[in-house]
């Protein structure tokens, strides 16, 4: 897992959570951000680093993505 310091800000990470693979990092509200897919709708959620377990869902980051 990364740790929450080397996270770069607004980078896509690669990683394990119960919606979703792929997180993007947003270090100013410190948590990452991700498109899920609900009653045929594509919602942004949150989700919290595992440093910041506050009992609802982690996003586990992996692997840094580069995105062009």
């Amino acid at each position: 897992m990364i740790p929450k310091d080397q996270l770069q800000h607004m980078h896509w990470y690669i990683g394990e959570h119960r919606c979703t693979k792929a997180a993007k990092w947003d270090k100013d509200a410190q948590e990452f951000l991700y498109i899920k897919h609900e009653f045929q709708y594509n919602l942004t959620d949150t989700a919290k680093h595992p440093e910041d377990d506050d009992g609802f869902a982690l996003f586990k980051p992996l692997k840094h993505i580069e995105i062009q």
